[in-house]
C-alpha cells in the first residue's frame, strides 16, 4: 500500500514542483497577491 502511495507522490509531485518552483519564485518576489492564490491550491494538491 505504501509503495503505490509513494508512486502515485513522486508521479504527482515532480510535475506540480516543476511547475510550481518557476511560478512561486517570482511570485515571491513582489507577487504577494498571486502567492495567496496559490496557497489554496497548495494544500488540497498536498493532501
Amino acid at each position: 500500500m505504501v509503495d503505490n502511495k509513494k508512486g502515485y507522490d513522486q508521479r504527482g509531485y515532480a510535475p506540480i514542483k516543476k511547475g510550481y518552483q518557476p511560478q512561486k519564485e517570482p511570485a515571491t518576489n513582489g507577487h504577494k497577491p498571486e502567492k495567496s492564490e496559490l496557497a489554496p491550491k497548495s494544500p488540497p494538491k498536498k493532501k
